[in-house]
């Protein structure tokens, strides 16, 4: 690992919304009102990147990157990437990456996304963590299309490649924020409605009810 001569910490938080089409407003970190009476089922999903190094002249990178579909009148959805450093000589990374696909759109919809980085104590150590959160709410099912989710594929290739990448703080950051600025693009331009996909495909996306494609390190 590079020395380090610094002493960082950094955090990022980028909450985005899509509706698909337009149609219906949701929410971000701020309270909400109550679901509606007989509506109070809710779904939660949890994303979490928790990276705490007490180890000197080491560095622990931990990634964790979810795509699941959600639904219910009232949906709730978190993003939590969490670095902490209490050493010499050290690095902790932590990035969270969320795709939450929403049908149809609920009542409801609250979306929390967190990053928090701790330089506790240390000398010449970085704290890096960025969470990134995508959650598209519906009318309809959407799904990836083929080349979508050859996309993201790709996109988690090249995420967890920076683990290795001996990347200075600031290029990191920068690096972590343009992959994530691309896995935008492609739920802009790649999910479709389910009955659009391309014959013999399938839907590319986990079922609804929290459980979907995890991928942690």
């Amino acid at each position: 690992m590079r020395r380090l001569t610094s002493r960082t910490a950094a955090a990022l938080a980028v909450c985005l919304g899509i509706v698909v089409p337009a149609g219906a407003a949701f929410g971000d970190t701020s309270t909400t009102p109550p679901a509606p009476s007989g509506q109070a089922t809710a779904v939660v999903v949890d994303n979490s990147a928790v990276s705490v190094n007490t180890a000197d002249h080491s560095s622990v990178f931990h990634l964790a990157f979810t795509i699941v579909r959600s639904s219910g009148p009232s949906v709730s959805v978190s993003n939590v990437a969490l670095a902490v450093t209490a050493c010499t000589n050290c690095r902790a990374i932590a990035v969270a990456i969320q795709v939450d696909l929403v049908w149809p759109v609920p009542a409801v919809l609250n979306a929390e996304n967190l990053s928090v980085a701790v330089a506790s104590g240390c000398t010449t150590c970085d704290a890096l963590a960025a969470a990134f959160q995508y959650v598209v709410a519906s009318p309809q099912p959407m799904q990836l299309t083929r080349q979508g989710r050859h996309d993201v594929a790709a996109i988690e290739h090249q995420l967890r490649a920076l683990e290795s990448s001996g990347l200075a703080p600031a290029d990191l950051v920068a690096r972590v924020d343009a992959l994530a600025a691309q896995l935008g693009n492609v739920l802009a331009t790649e999910l479709v409605p389910a009955h659009h996909a391309e014959r013999g495909d399938d839907h590319g996306v986990p079922a609804a009810g929290g459980d979907g494609w995890r991928a942690d390190d």
